[in-house]
């Protein structure tokens, strides 16, 4: 049984907060302070901001920006190759970025009468003219694409007889020759590299492989009649990447039988989604 007892509550004394005690510190030690300074500041050496600065300097004077030549010209840019000009491009670019962050500091410094004396505008108006004549070279060279890919799908199928001629009637001692020439022609006329691995899987390099394999299967084939026609992409394929040469072609034959005899076939309307397989399992075996 619980016992009951009649008392004053103490529950508030237990619970109450105790006074703190008093703790003496000493007097804090005020320290100098630390000026700002840029030699406070450790700056990476290959941090990516420094490609906005010229051998890492704040504002070059204008004694240093004496020798900067001139604009190159739109008739010597055409001598130069798509890789000289993309790295033109790019050089430029970041020289006028370098140039654009001093021309706002030196109208900061200079104040109103920096617009009569930029010279960091001027040289990057200077080198805006040659990244314009780039575009302007480059714009003619695609011109010059498009107009002689117009002129070779008309005159398409000239060029093709006339190859096709030439590759069949070559005796056997120039095989070598003749497959340096089928290379050349496939690359020309449908982008087909000599390894698959590297191409584009479209119509057009559809087109070439199946060409490709056929004018190899007439001039090394041709004593058979088993195996006379490409049906489908694989068979195309054992014949582009077999050997140059009567045993290579015959080997390949020997494979299409086999395969055709299996019943196995690629219908038009799945051969891109091959190709595509074909392509990425030739750039694995070159990984």
């Amino acid at each position: 049984m619980m016992s009951m007892k009649r008392a004053f509550h103490t529950t508030a004394q237990v619970c109450g907060r105790a006074r703190p005690k008093h703790v003496k510190f000493d007097a804090p030690k005020l320290r100098p302070p630390v000026p700002p300074t840029v030699k406070n500041l450790k700056v990476p050496e290959d941090h990516p901001l420094w490609q906005f600065f010229s051998d890492k300097k704040y504002l070059r004077p204008f004694s240093d920006l004496e020798n900067t030549g001139r604009a190159w010209t739109v008739q010597e840019l055409r001598r130069k190759s798509f890789d000289d000009l993309h790295t033109l491009w790019y050089v430029c670019l970041k020289e006028r970025n370098i140039l654009l962050r001093e021309s706002q500091i030196y109208k900061t410094l200079a104040g109103p009468q920096a617009e009569s004396n930029d010279r960091y505008k001027t040289i990057s108006e200077e080198i805006r003219n040659t990244m314009w004549r780039i575009r302007h070279v480059l714009a003619e060279r695609h011109r010059a694409w498009v107009n002689g890919m117009s002129e070779l799908k008309n005159s398409y199928n000239e060029i093709a007889q006339e190859f096709e001629a030439r590759y069949l009637s070559a005796d056997a001692g120039r095989d070598v020759e003749m497959e340096a020439q089928l290379e050349r022609f496939q690359y020309m006329m449908f982008g087909l590299n000599p390894m698959l691995a590297g191409n584009e899987a479209n119509e057009n390099v559809l087109r070439g492989l199946k060409k490709a394999a056929t004018l190899r299967l007439k001039r090394f084939g041709s004593d058979q009649t088993e195996v006379d026609t490409v049906n489908d992409i694989n068979e195309a394929f054992v014949l582009f990447t077999a050997d140059h040469s009567p045993e290579g072609i015959a080997d390949a034959i020997k494979t299409i039988k086999q395969y055709r005899a299996a019943g196995k076939g690629v219908s038009k309307d799945q051969e891109m989604s091959v190709l595509r397989d074909l392509v990425a399992e030739s750039e694995k075996l070159l990984e």
